[in-house]
């Protein structure tokens, strides 16, 4: 996933991947342990949905990511590029 196509980030399992394996007994999707990753182009979104083994896990990636977003979009075109 490229940083600069991230769109949003959401905390849960409000994905259509993790519905697709709630049916699978060896699956289990807390949402507290669970995000989201919207990506791409505004009107086609594709998403990666995640599961860490703990809520404070969780919130660190969203708190990693929205801040490497948030530092990569301010970046200056040559340095985005390089990255």
């Amino acid at each position: 996933v490229d940083i600069r196509e991230i769109q949003e980030i959401r905390p849960g399992n409000n994905s259509r991947d993790f519905d697709r394996y709630q049916e699978d007994p060896s699956f289990r999707s807390d949402p507290s342990h669970c995000f989201v990753v919207l990506y791409g182009m505004e009107f086609r979104l594709k998403t990666l949905s995640l599961q860490a083994t703990s809520e404070d896990e969780v919130n660190m990636w969203i708190k990693g990511l929205i801040w490497l977003v948030g530092d990569t979009l301010k970046a200056p075109t040559p340095l985005q590029i390089e990255r």
